[in-house]
């Protein structure tokens, strides 16, 4: 089992290039993704269609992977994806012996919420009323859900085509 996430990650990680996005830093079964978005060639909706585009080639990649693992003895594997907009804050923290790059801020809390969600709503995607309003697509309205650490209800949505009938 302790390979799962591992086997995951390496899977999923050369997605990395193919929308010019940075990964923190891939911990424990998670991995937090960055999508810049400048005044210039990087906009918002640009990088909203650039974070959907990867999330739906990361699922097309899990199920091919989770497919191959069928009938073997090893763990059903799950994954939830949140995607959020946001402003953080980012940089090395540390001392002179260990520096992490990180990312904190109001906005990685509400990511992590959401993607917390997705366990309860049984969705591989969850997004934010932020992202929706952002991204130039459809999204199926998933409710509004009250979360530690989140002052207000989270209002959470998915893919139309993830979306339970």
């Amino acid at each position: 089992m302790a390979g799962a996430p591992t086997t995951c990650r390496h899977g999923l990680m050369p997605i990395q290039g193919s929308n010019a996005w940075l990964v923190e830093q891939a911990r424990g079964d998670g991995v937090l993704a960055i999508f810049p978005i400048d005044s210039g060639a990087r906009s918002v909706e640009s990088m909203c269609r650039s974070a959907i585009s990867t999330t739906r080639e990361a699922l097309e990649r899990a199920t091919r992977m989770i497919s191959q693992r069928d009938g073997s003895d090893l763990p059903p594997i799950r994954s939830g994806i949140s995607l959020h907009v946001g402003e953080v804050v980012y940089g090395n923290v540390g001392t002179h012996r260990r520096f992490d790059f990180t990312v904190i801020g109001p906005a990685v809390n509400a990511a992590a919420r959401l993607e917390g969600l997705t366990k309860d709503l049984d969705v591989p995607v969850g997004a934010s009323a932020k992202l929706r309003d952002a991204a130039p697509e459809p999204f199926q309205d998933m409710g509004a859900h009250m979360v530690p650490g989140v002052a207000n209800d989270l209002e959470a949505f998915t893919l139309p085509e993830l979306a339970v009938p």
